[in-house]
């Protein structure tokens, strides 16, 4: 997977193409229960929030996952807190449904770990030293 900047009208971009698997040398291919090989390029998708980017790779490599993440931490940390501002591009209406759910799926899991936190944290106050009576 491949990441970058939008170009400037000067510049041409020079992106390298993510080889498809069947073109993966064996040596260059990821070892099961390691991070991807493109760990980097994917981190970088998820928190440069500042950056728009353009990300480039084959079929089944990652893409959609890597922008869910991108999503929902700009919403998560609340540098998004407005998302009809929010583009993204895809091929099909089927990719488009796609995306819709994994950003409403990965926003739910963040909003429920959140409310799990919290009532943790309560319940933890209570046992501080506050006596419920029922």
């Amino acid at each position: 997977m491949t990441t970058s900047h939008e170009p400037q009208p000067s510049q041409t971009p020079q992106i390298p193409q993510t080889p498809q698997p069947s073109q993966t040398p064996a040596t260059t291919r990821p070892v099961p229960g390691q991070p991807p090989l493109d760990q980097a390029a994917r981190d970088r998708i998820r928190t440069a929030h500042d950056s728009t980017l353009f990300v480039e790779a084959g079929a089944g490599t990652g893409k959609t996952a890597a922008l869910v993440a991108r999503v929902v931490e700009l919403v998560a940390t609340g540098r998004l807190a407005d998302v009809t501002g929010l583009a993204a591009i895809t091929f099909s209406e089927n990719a488009a449904a796609e995306l819709r759910n994994r950003i409403r799926a990965g926003l739910e899991t963040v909003a429920t770990e959140h409310l799990r936190s919290a009532e943790f944290g309560s319940a933890r106050a209570l046992n501080l030293g506050v006596e419920l009576r029922g």
